[in-house]
């Protein structure tokens, strides 16, 4: 899925601030210079990058704010629901590309753009360890790297959940959940100016999982297949 390089290289300055490394750079090759296309945080398909998701089954909704190409912060609502093997559908609620979805149902990627009616297809297979993750909001590689902050203090703490690392004009903050090990929220700032920010509105254990949550049915998409 094309993805839009000015809107990514924000989220990419603030995980690298945070963390002291770039999680993004194995996912350059997926991106492009193309300024009207997609450009949400969709960005699965890493299995290069191992991650040991949580053995429960759990309903997510998050917002995240970033920067249009005219520099305007612009909001996009999500909801995730995943089951106990990690696999995920992810819905685009609202924000510029409101009905976009993804899906990872252990053996392909799925991700559909409403603007193009593009559905693209990529083997994935799920073989324990090796696993892809919506956002890197939920990998276990960034919620690692960002413990390793705390505990080298590069992350100062300021209440008992939130913590700030200041570098010149650049001011992270972080409210860390130890107890899922995971953002719930983060905001990075310029000299002042807010240019990202996320937050988790809703994490809860879910006793059930729809199966039909993994269901993808293409209907008139033009389908791409890229395995």
């Amino acid at each position: 899925m094309k993805r839009n390089t000015k809107f990514l290289s924000i989220l990419t300055v603030i995980i690298f601030l945070l963390i002291g490394t770039n999680v993004f750079a194995h996912d350059s090759t997926n991106q492009n210079n193309s300024q009207d296309k997609k450009s949400t945080p969709l960005e699965a398909g890493t299995p290069s990058q191992l991650v040991k998701t949580e053995k429960y089954m759990k309903h997510i909704l998050f917002s995240e704010n970033v920067l249009d190409p005219e520099g305007r912060l612009v909001e996009s609502n999500y909801e995730v629901w995943f089951n106990s093997n990690g696999e995920y559908r992810m819905n685009t609620l609202t924000g510029p590309f409101s009905g976009d979805y993804e899906v990872w149902d252990g053996l392909n990627l799925y991700q559909y753009t409403k603007v193009t009616n593009d559905l693209m297809v990529r083997e994935f297979k799920n073989e324990g360890t090796d696993v892809v993750v919506p956002h890197k909001l939920f990998s276990s590689y960034t919620t690692e790297k960002i413990k390793q902050e705390v505990n080298d203090n590069k992350l100062k703490k300021r209440t008992e959940v939130k913590y700030e690392k200041i570098d010149g004009k650049n001011s992270t903050q972080v409210i860390f959940d130890k107890k899922h090990s995971i953002i719930m929220e983060s905001s990075f700032t310029y000299d002042g100016k807010l240019l990202h920010s996320l937050k988790i509105t809703l994490y809860e254990k879910i006793k059930n999982f729809n199966i039909n949550l993994l269901v993808v049915e293409p209907n008139d998409a033009h389908i791409i297949n890229m395995n």
